[in-house]
């Protein structure tokens, strides 16, 4: 009895499927029988005796493998409408999970700017009073808190315009402007963090370059994203900015490099390199730094600004990061590449 249960009850699904096929296959025998036998005996009035071997040849030889095969086939459909379920309910669960995160990191940004922006303003007035009243041991220490207050500021303007990605937020307004003066402002921004390690900034722009229509503080800020990640791993180094057009079919592009001589990224952190939140160098390599947004903000808005980011790097001898965006930026264009941007997300 115990043994007859198991079989009645099984567990794996190989043994619920030959279960099954056994039932149906009984079924369709007793069923098959039954009407060869009206048919024989009662309507056509067989002469000779009549027998059901045949019959039932044929359906054991025909019914186990078609009446399995079918009911393989249901089993997997079973599976797949239960998998396709809960992939539903993941991505569901997850796409909540990424609407409250950005809720958060928006909120929590706005909060924390408010007091930055106090920090910084109150520390530059009491600056000035100290360089006025030669107190150069005061004004060094305010002058590292304000420096310290600035890349706080600069991770929360990250965070800030990465939830504004994340929910679309985001506009893209094309105008006119200096290739030359937005690098410039980029590279002023980037330079107490370069001097904090002994590095120098050169800027090198092509003849061909000028001006262009672009939303140049998008632009500005990917530059400086860009510089900020290669001041953070480069140490008594050079870091070259360097500016060129080229030409492409549909129009110019912008095509600025950002070259440094630093310790290079392994190329197994390729996969997670543009990731938020994903470090470009690991802890065991001592050189990790910041909270690992630049590069992924960068890329976004490099895509929304119709471009995109790239990069070639060596181990302990640097890298180059390429930062292509079309010249010519119109509402239609950046239009679409809004959508191209969402649709990468996705």
């Amino acid at each position: 009895m115990p043994r007859l249960m198991r079989f009645l009850n099984p567990k794996s699904a190989l043994q619920r499927l030959l279960l099954h096929t056994f039932a149906i296959t009984a079924a369709i025998a007793v069923v098959a029988v039954l009407c060869d036998y009206l048919v024989n005996v009662w309507l056509l009035h067989a002469v000779a005796q009549y027998t059901p071997w045949s019959t039932l040849v044929i359906v054991l030889i025909t019914a186990p493998p078609s009446t399995y095969f079918l009911l393989l086939q249901t089993e997997k459909v079973r599976n797949a409408k239960s998998m396709l379920a809960t992939e539903q309910a993941a991505r569901a669960a997850a796409e909540a999970v990424n609407a409250a995160r950005t809720r958060f990191l928006a909120n929590t940004s706005h909060e924390l700017r408010t007091p930055l922006s106090g920090i910084i303003g109150y520390s530059e007035l009491m600056l000035e009073g100290a360089e006025q009243d030669k107190r150069p041991q005061d004004a060094a220490d305010l002058s590292r808190i304000i420096a310290s207050a600035r890349r706080l500021e600069h991770l929360v303007n990250n965070l800030l315009d990465l939830a504004k990605l994340d929910a679309d937020r985001i506009d893209v307004r094309p105008a006119f402007f200096n290739v030359r003066e937005m690098l410039c402002a980029a590279i002023e921004a980037a330079s107490p963090a370069a001097a904090s390690n002994r590095n120098i900034i050169k800027l090198e722009i092509d003849d061909a370059v000028s001006t262009g229509v672009s939303d140049a503080d998008r632009l500005g800020q990917c530059v400086l994203n860009l510089l900020s990640n290669a001041a953070k791993f480069t140490s008594d180094g050079v870091i070259t900015v360097r500016a060129a057009r080229e030409r492409r079919e549909g129009g110019d592009w912008l095509m600025i490099d950002v070259i440094d001589t630093g310790i290079g990224i392994a190329p197994e952190r390729a996969p997670v390199l543009f990731e938020p939140f994903m470090q470009t160098h690991t802890d065991g390599e001592g050189q990790a730094q910041g909270a690992g947004l630049g590069l992924a903000l960068t890329r976004k808005l490099a895509r929304l600004l119709g471009g995109d980011v790239s990069y070639v790097s060596t181990l302990q001898k640097g890298s180059r990061f390429t930062l292509a965006a079309p010249l010519a930026l119109t509402p239609e264009s950046s239009a679409l590449a809004a959508d191209a941007v969402r649709t990468v997300a996705a």
